[in-house]
């Protein structure tokens, strides 16, 4: 195990004991909803997340993470029909993954209500590969003043979690080390079940490196 995995296992020591650091805060049920960053945007279409860095990836099997960096809000005075496009994530480059799952889903902030839910991408993944593909998510709708958050679920059976996260940035996660230690998602209309940890702010700022397309009528 890498130097930096042994370094996560302080880090989630500190979350396991409850603590909350930094003025970022995810307390399930509802988000503590933070500014974010405005979505890339072309004609009808916006972009979420992060994209192509290489990074290591996370020590523990199970996550749950939400993107805290990028948001859209719909700042029209009527309904949009969002529909997920394309999603790609960056496969992390610490010890090799076996049997890694990868499944994106779109959240609302601040109840936390999920609105779609991908297709699962299967491992094993190579390492500092980027992997992209059609989202796979339903298209749903977007009420004025509603804004919504890109999220994903990962399971490993070893070597920890597939995508890779760079120490910059924002974002949530629940999860534990073992891949029991997941959360689930429970259908559109409702909030995730958290992982054996629950969600809550990062000790350490990071960016998970996925992002998603998607299409606004």
């Amino acid at each position: 195990m890498s130097n930096d995995v042994g370094a996560q296992g302080g880090r989630r020591d500190l979350i396991k004991k409850g603590a909350v650091i930094g003025a970022i805060a995810w307390v399930a049920p509802t988000i503590v909803s933070v500014p974010a960053a405005s979505a890339a945007t072309q004609p009808g279409t916006i972009t979420l997340g992060q994209s192509g860095a290489e990074g290591i990836h996370d020590g523990w099997l199970a996550v749950m993470v939400i993107d805290l960096n990028t948001a859209y809000t719909n700042a029209t005075a009527s309904n949009q029909t969002i529909t997920p496009d394309l999603f790609s994530f960056t496969a992390g480059t610490g010890d090799p993954i076996t049997g890694g799952e990868v499944q994106p889903f779109v959240i609302l902030d601040p109840t936390g209500v999920v609105t779609s839910i991908g297709s699962t991408r299967v491992g094993p993944f190579v390492q500092g590969a980027t992997i992209s593909g059609a989202f796979g998510g339903a298209a749903f709708t977007l009420a004025p003043g509603e804004t919504f958050r890109l999220a994903a679920r990962t399971v490993g059976v070893t070597g920890g979690s597939p995508i890779a996260f760079t120490p910059a940035g924002s974002a949530s996660l629940t999860g534990g080390p073992l891949t029991a230690d997941s959360g689930s998602l429970n259908g559109i209309g409702a909030t995730p079940t958290e992982g054996t940890n629950p969600f809550t702010s990062m000790y350490d700022p990071r960016s998970y490196q996925m992002s998603a397309t998607f299409d606004i009528v």
